[in-house]
């Protein structure tokens, strides 16, 4: 019998699905928590829980004084227009080194940006891609497991999740709701001679705006203009 989710965690929910919609849009301020709770039928604390958590996880950016605002540097886009924009002067090709795959239960974290219940199974592949000899992207991406019909081994998948996306789920990607975080050098997966990264948190969302697919993508600064469209 699976658990409820805590109400806080429903209320963070609705939110988050109200931003993928854009009924709240970047930079917006949310309503007070005192309107959030007549909204919603809950109580002020429960309030403050959701949004202290969609703070803790960077969706949100509480000013004291002022209230809770959308992160400015969220935006929605398809992944060939986002990273298109970064590859315009294409003058390599970004190849998949290495991939592994797993089977897990799902973190707090994990199952919020999945919108599952925690604990709940996720398969885990984590992908390296190589670029004239050097890492260029550091990816890992999780998939429900109730989503798919099967569950392919390492040597089987691409590096193309919206090619997995429609093998495995039986799905189509609609669209991709994208954070992306500069990343110093000192903290970089590449390393610190690399110097800094790019760090993409993507959640794949059908077109009824169901999360397909979770993925935190680091892509080396150094290397930033080869072709690593996403399709």
């Amino acid at each position: 019998m699976a658990l409820q989710k805590p109400l806080h965690e429903k209320i963070k929910t609705e939110i988050l699905n109200s931003i993928r919609k854009g009924e709240l849009a970047s930079n917006q301020k949310l309503p007070s928590e005192t309107t959030l709770s007549n909204m919603y039928c809950v109580s002020r604390a429960t309030i403050r829980s959701a949004l202290q958590s969609l703070s803790d996880e960077g969706v949100i950016i509480k000013q004291h004084g002022s209230g809770s605002f959308v992160q400015p540097k969220r935006h929605i886009y398809s992944s060939i227009e986002g990273f298109a924009r970064m590859s315009a002067n294409q003058d390599s090709v970004a190849v998949l080194a290495d991939c592994r795959t797993r089977i897990l239960k799902s973190d707090a974290k994990i199952a919020g940006k999945l919108d599952i219940e925690h604990g709940d199974n996720v398969l885990e592949v984590k992908k390296a891609m190589m670029s004239d000899g050097k890492f260029s992207n550091s990816v890992t991406e999780y998939f429900p497991t109730a989503l798919l019909e099967s569950i392919p081994a390492s040597e089987q998948i691409g590096d193309s999740i919206r090619t997995f996306i429609n093998d495995y789920c039986h799905r189509q990607v609609a669209r991709i709701l994208t954070d992306i975080t500069p990343i110093s050098a000192g903290k970089s997966p590449f390393g610190s001679k690399c110097g800094c990264a790019l760090r993409f948190d993507e959640v794949f969302l059908d077109e009824n705006d169901d999360v397909l697919a979770y993925a935190e993508l680091f892509q080396n600064a150094s290397v930033i203009q080869t072709s690593i469209i996403r399709t």
